[in-house]
């Protein structure tokens, strides 16, 4: 389903009509850049891509999941902090190394 090099990868589901996804996105893009040697970034619009949010049980956005392979690791959805969702990275990548 999705693959490359990094063995982690995070879904971040958005929408661009949708404020809390629009806070999230400097978040994202530190946690990138903090990350970016471990884990791939997949930023999924719901509306242009509806059958893969289906596939995720996505129901309100910004929802995030991260996979290893096509394991559901860790999911939520809502507004996180930088400090918050680099924790919860942090232990699932320290966990599976």
């Amino acid at each position: 389903m999705i693959s490359n090099e990094k063995k982690h990868t995070l879904i971040h589901f958005h929408a661009a009509w949708c404020s809390p996804c629009q806070t999230m996105e400097p978040i994202i893009d530190r946690i990138e850049k903090e990350f970016e040697r471990q884990l791939q970034i997949l930023k999924v619009d719901v509306d242009e891509l509806e059958q893969f949010a289906q596939y995720f049980k996505v129901q309100n956005v910004p929802t995030f999941v991260l996979i290893e392979a096509e394991n559901i690791l860790w999911k939520q959805a809502g507004i996180l902090t930088f400090a918050e969702l680099k924790k919860v990275i942090s232990e699932h990548l320290s966990r599976n190394c």
